[in-house]
């Protein structure tokens, strides 16, 4: 019998640890906002799942740093305005695809890898433009005279320039 309880007890054991391993890689839900918890205890947000408006995306989700915004996490929403938190360290090139009514993409001014101008979102020295906000009206865009990248999808959707 001592060894059945001590099969049972390392079985569980073992059944412990593989649910908590799930635990930290399926999706989980906050209010707008579906995403993962990573690796180093961080935060990607997957998916908005807000009505739309002007989103401030959290800085943390059960006190962890929001720090990576995925493929595709806001693509599809009606987004007037987005604001972006100075923990996020990361954001997918596809992040905003899709969001016909972004007007504005505004940087928290601490933010140590990314910056904003005119509505726009840029790296942090401004050199490489990542994303302009596609709801964006007035037929021009005037790209910064220090800008020597532009990103993959930068003006995808952009049908007012």
């Amino acid at each position: 019998m001592p060894l059945i309880k001590g099969v049972r007890m390392k079985f569980n054991g073992f059944l412990t640890a593989i649910l908590l391993l799930l635990a930290i890689s399926v999706a989980a839900q906050d209010v707008d906002y579906t995403y993962t918890t990573n690796a180093d205890d961080t935060i990607t947000i997957i998916k908005f799942t807000g009505s739309g408006g002007a989103p401030k995306i959290p800085g943390t989700i059960n006190n962890r740093p929001v720090t990576s915004i995925g493929t595709n996490a806001f693509s599809y929403g009606q987004l007037s305005s987005v604001l972006i938190p100075d923990s996020v360290t990361n954001i997918e090139s596809s992040a905003f695809c899709r969001c016909t009514e972004l007007i504005t993409i505004t940087v928290n001014a601490t933010n140590a890898f990314y910056s904003s101008a005119g509505g726009a979102l840029f790296n942090k020295r401004q050199t490489g433009l990542i994303r302009y906000p596609a709801g964006k009206t007035g037929g021009c865009c005037t790209i910064p005279g220090g800008v020597t990248n532009i990103g993959d999808y930068a003006f995808f959707n952009c049908y007012g320039l």
